[in-house]
């Protein structure tokens, strides 16, 4: 009886330590790929935090020519206006004289008239 007991310890033992080893194995891998998974995770956050300043360096081009275009176009307005008052005032003048040697030559004819 005390032989098969020792026999059966000595089995338990064995496949106790079968066990100890495959939990350990199993433990290894885990902490690999919880490893790896970390790593995967590091490289996805890197990349979207890239594509992020990208993105952002975008919105900030295309603010600064969309800036750049409403300057323009308010430069070309006001060069727009200044000529169209410019002609208006040239216009003026150009009517004010006409009127005025009008007039003078109505006052020639009446005094020539009344000679």
């Amino acid at each position: 009886g005390l032989a098969s007991a020792e026999a059966g310890a000595a089995e338990a033992s064995r496949q106790a330590e079968a066990d100890r080893e495959k939990a350990k194995a199993a433990l290894a891998a885990a902490t690999e790929r919880a490893a790896a998974a970390e790593e995967t995770a590091a490289a996805a956050e890197e990349r979207a935090s890239v594509l992020a300043r990208e993105i952002e360096a975008a919105a900030a081009e295309a603010s600064a020519s969309a800036a750049a275009a409403a300057a323009a176009a308010e430069a070309s307005l006001r060069a727009a206006r200044e000529e169209a008052a410019k002609q208006v005032a040239e216009a003026k003048a150009a009517g004010e004289r006409a009127l005025a040697e009008a007039k003078e030559e109505a006052e020639k004819a009446a005094a020539a008239a009344a000679t």
